[in-house]
């Protein structure tokens, strides 16, 4: 699950997984243009390609990409997405609590420094 979760981890990855959800059976080069990539970026496209086949999200047959079982995959992107949510809730509530700490300790410094 951990693959999966870094391989969707990254917005051009995702960006890769539409388009083939969309357009499956496409060749590496089939994908430059949809993606809005220029042809001397082969290699770019590569390295999105690579972690998604590792987690097993695309397959390559014959020299074409698919997503792989597509109700599943948007399954799995929507759980992603939720995951996401409550992390970005966890920093949100994280990143307010040390705003809190931070005005408490200021004023125990502003407290003894006039003391």
């Amino acid at each position: 699950m951990d693959s999966v979760l870094q391989a969707l981890a990254n917005e051009d990855r995702r960006r890769v997984v539409r388009e083939l959800r969309r357009n499956p059976g496409q060749k590496h080069g089939e994908l430059l243009e949809p993606l809005g990539l220029p042809s001397s970026n082969k290699g770019q496209l590569t390295k999105l390609l690579g972690p998604l086949e590792d987690a097993g999200i695309i397959r390559r047959t014959d020299k074409r990409y698919y997503a792989v079982d597509g109700e599943a995959l948007g399954l799995l992107l929507s759980a992603a997405a939720d995951v996401n949510v409550a992390a970005q809730r966890i920093l949100a509530h994280r990143a307010q609590a040390a705003v809190g700490d931070a005005e408490r300790l200021a004023e125990e410094l502003k407290a003894e420094s006039s003391g």
